[in-house]
């Protein structure tokens, strides 16, 4: 079960690398926060607590139109704590 939690997430963050930032709508962070409760069901609580901090930063970049350069690099930074985070439990499969 983690392992197909996770898998989905890897294929949602392609999703986004594929479409841009940009382009990511409120179904995609409705995904993504579902996953996040998933998560946290069983206690993975550091992958939610970075879904929780990537989903921020995405509302904060759709919201905040006077720092789009800083909140473009805080989303791309959670994307990277994420990806490596899967990385890391994957190699554990």
């Amino acid at each position: 079960m983690i392992f197909d939690l996770i898998k989905e997430l890897e294929m949602l963050l392609s999703d986004i690398a594929f479409s841009g930032i940009n382009n990511i709508d409120y179904n995609t962070i409705e995904k993504i926060e579902t996953l996040s409760n998933q998560f946290e069901k069983i206690s993975m609580t550091n992958i939610k607590r970075l879904l929780t901090e990537f989903i921020d930063s995405i509302k904060k970049y759709k919201t905040d139109e006077n720092n789009k350069k800083e909140n473009i690099k805080e989303v791309s930074n959670n994307i990277s704590k994420i990806e490596f985070y899967i990385r890391n439990a994957l190699s554990y499969e």
